[in-house]
């Protein structure tokens, strides 16, 4: 289950017995297989909107710099009247990080609403909403006369049959991702861009993050390997300008901070400043979230730049090949279910 953590409330919902059951925390998405990862995609989505580069987002960043400045400033006439550095470092610390954590649980606060929207993507692809447990063994063994519900065997949340959609694909714990440092960096780089779509008869979609290309073209081999190839290369240097933008606004603070400690004698150095290494070393992992995401290529021209390589920009599934001299033609994907309008051939 869920636990609720400072910076993140748990998000409760009901199951379709009626049972309160707590959503299964964001750090914890299964990824590992196309399901998995569609599905932590989807809902990714969601939390994205919350935590994304909006507009609230903006405004925390023009309320945090300048409170830094102002902080740092007034730092100087303090050590003048006696004050101990570490009580102004430590103090410009403790600020920021309550008003991080407000401003986190209250967008978070906004994402209660949206939880039944969020099981709904995994239970689309027999997923456990509560505890991430694959549903397609329980699905093939419920009878009607059982009644409605599929009955998950690990945490017992009951859910209807007829919302889970696709069961063709099995996968096991053995394997998912571990939570390795650079997929809790990959997955907290999802936050900074939203790669929803609306495919051709409108539905809401996401498209594949340029990391699972990467993935999917280690795996690959032969032509489909060289269409990987080629929608990688088109999509590497999108948007680097903006990612760079974003960055180059949060490196000078950890430069600045890395100066202040290392410009100082190492006898003179105190536990504290091992604290505020720490939290250098954490912003820095953010800035390669930012510089890793796929903030600046997400959006309709990415779509046609993998539809272009006869790949599915949901899951990167084959397509079938383009029949004919047609100057574009409506495709469906037969892993996902995404319907496509391809872009006008080259010549």
């Amino acid at each position: 289950m869920a636990k609720a953590t400072l910076f993140m409330p748990a998000l409760p919902i009901t199951d379709d017995a009626g049972v309160e059951q707590t959503l299964l925390a964001a750090s914890r998405l299964p990824a590992g297989t196309p399901r998995l990862n569609r599905v932590r995609d989807r809902a990714m989505v969601v939390y994205a909107s919350a935590l994304g580069l909006n507009k609230r987002f903006v405004l925390l960043l023009c309320v945090m710099l300048p409170l830094f400045v102002v902080i740092g400033i007034a730092s100087v006439p303090l050590m003048r009247m006696g004050v101990p550095s570490y009580v102004t470092t430590w103090g410009l610390m403790l600020v920021a990080m309550v008003i991080s954590i407000l401003f986190m649980r209250w967008q978070m606060g906004k994402l209660r609403p949206r939880a039944p929207e969020i099981a709904a993507f995994f239970l689309e692809d027999a997923v456990c909403p509560c505890c991430g447990y694959n549903l397609s063994g329980a699905v093939a063994a419920h009878r009607d006369e059982s009644g409605p519900n599929v009955v998950c065997s690990e945490c017992g949340a009951a859910w209807a049959r007829a919302k889970i959609l696709r069961t063709s694909q099995e996968e096991t714990h053995d394997r998912r991702e571990a939570r390795t440092l650079g997929v809790i960096v990959r997955d907290g780089g999802a936050a900074y861009a939203s790669m929803e779509i609306t495919d051709a008869d409108g539905a809401s979609r996401t498209m594949l993050r340029t990391v699972d290309l990467y993935a999917r073209a280690r795996a690959a081999s032969g032509p489909r390997q060289e269409r990987l190839k080629r929608a990688i290369a088109g999509l590497r240097w999108r948007g680097a300008w903006l990612r760079l933008l974003v960055c180059a606004v949060v490196l000078p603070l950890v430069l600045v901070s890395l100066v202040m400690v290392f410009r100082r004698p190492v006898e003179s150095l105190r536990w504290t400043d091992a604290g505020q290494m720490l939290v250098m070393v954490l912003w820095t992992i953010g800035i390669v979230a930012i510089f890793r995401s796929d903030l600046g290529r997400n959006g309709p021209k990415r779509a046609q730049a993998l539809l272009a390589c006869d790949l599915c920009p949901s899951c990167a599934a084959d397509l079938p090949p383009r029949e004919g001299a047609e100057a574009s033609d409506r495709v469906v994907c037969a892993e996902c279910g995404g319907a496509w309008q391809r872009p006008k051939p080259t010549t």
